[in-house]
């Protein structure tokens, strides 16, 4: 009989410090997660910011309706081509395409 006393008497005491682990765990999870959204929403700020900054002065080009001013460019055969020499009649559609590998 001395043993369930025993028994009884350390299982109480085991419950409440696996309880009071779990609420411990919980409560630095919940902590850790509100850490993690505060700051992925910090380097979101920063990264917008620091895109403001980059591109505070740059314009992107010729206003809509504004004529493109006359330039000459070589192409790959040495030959120079200039804005007036290749607009005809109709004018002329340069596309300036930006790609990742340059």
């Amino acid at each position: 009989m001395p043993q369930s006393t025993n028994i009884a008497a350390v299982k109480p005491s085991l419950q409440g410090s696996a309880s009071s682990y779990g609420s411990r765990a919980r409560r630095w999870a919940l902590r850790g997660g509100i850490a993690i959204i505060v700051l992925a929403c910090a380097a979101w700020a920063l990264f917008n910011w620091f895109l403001a900054v980059q591109n505070r002065h740059v314009t992107s080009g010729i206003a809509l309706g504004q004529h493109a001013p006359d330039f000459a460019l070589r192409d790959q055969d040495g030959r120079v081509h200039s804005l007036r020499d290749l607009s005809g009649p109709k004018g002329l559609l340069l596309v300036f395409v930006r790609s990742a590998d340059w």
